[in-house]
């Protein structure tokens, strides 16, 4: 223990004038009067004889449970559901059938080099297939052929206002003009809608 001339004061003592001193006064000889506070009743009706844990209960005595509502149910089997899907239950719906693009998609394109009257013309040959639910207007097909030196020549293929039924198909066929310098690629897509 530390001597009387290093403690420091805590809750109860007094400090006095004297520097590193302290005193132990009863509240007696401070002349307070102390009476002991009667205990208060608990909210909610609650006697003095409940004890402990006792005081949460709403209703002392009663312990009656009350069923869950509709709403508790609804966003309970919500929050299951989420914690399913985000946990990988979207895994079990085959790949693509939330992504189908509802609109008409460029597919199978063929290219090739061919000679015609002395001239070699490239013909693209392909489909276009409607995946929707609906009749939709063949957009236009943009075809877009990269020379062997990196030059783009650009090419506009019209649908003509043909429409393509729901789940149908389009099929195309072009001879376009190859450049002296050779094709090194083609790129054939549909022109967005405006």
């Amino acid at each position: 223990m530390l001597p009387d001339t290093q403690r420091r004061p805590v809750s109860g003592e007094m400090m006095t004038p004297g520097r590193g001193r302290t005193s132990r006064t009863s509240l007696a000889t401070m002349g307070v009067d102390a009476l002991p506070l009667a205990p208060k009743p608990a909210h909610g009706g609650a006697s003095a004889k409940t004890r402990g844990l006792g005081i949460l209960e709403r209703y002392p005595g009663s312990l009656q449970a009350a069923r869950a509502g509709a709403m508790f149910w609804i966003c309970g089997s919500a929050l299951a559901f989420c914690a399913f899907w985000i946990s990988g239950g979207h895994s079990i719906l085959p790949e693509g059938s939330l992504t189908k693009s509802a609109g008409v998609t460029i597919t199978n394109v063929e290219t090739r080099v061919e000679e015609s009257a002395g001239r070699a013309v490239l013909v693209v040959d392909g489909e276009a297939r409607n995946n929707g639910a609906m009749d939709r207007a063949m957009p236009t097909i943009l075809v877009a052929v990269t020379g062997q030196a990196g030059t783009v020549t650009r090419y506009q293929i019209s649908g003509g206002g043909a429409r393509v039924a729901a789940d149908g198909t389009y099929l195309f066929s072009s001879r376009l003009r190859v450049s002296p310098e050779g094709v090194q690629s083609v790129a054939v897509t549909l022109k967005p809608a405006d």
